[in-house]
């Protein structure tokens, strides 16, 4: 990904940076998010444990990664 587009940023790493909760509330705007077997609602669940777990994002410390603070 980051070599294809030169960006510094790899997806999660991204979605890290904006927070989870931004992307979970993206992705369920999408009715397709309410049925569990779709590619939405399989993301949405997902994005909802790490966020039950605490791992919202950079700010928070950890996301998809872990950030010393």
């Amino acid at each position: 990904w980051r070599m294809g587009t030169g960006s510094p940023y790899g997806p999660f790493q991204i979605l890290d940076i904006i927070g989870l909760n931004t992307a979970l509330n993206v992705v369920s705007n999408d009715p397709l998010s309410k049925d569990p077997n779709t590619v939405q609602g399989k993301i949405k669940a997902i994005l909802e444990k790490y966020i039950s777990e605490g791992k919202t994002g950079i700010n928070a410390g950890e996301g998809f990664y872990k950030y010393n603070k």
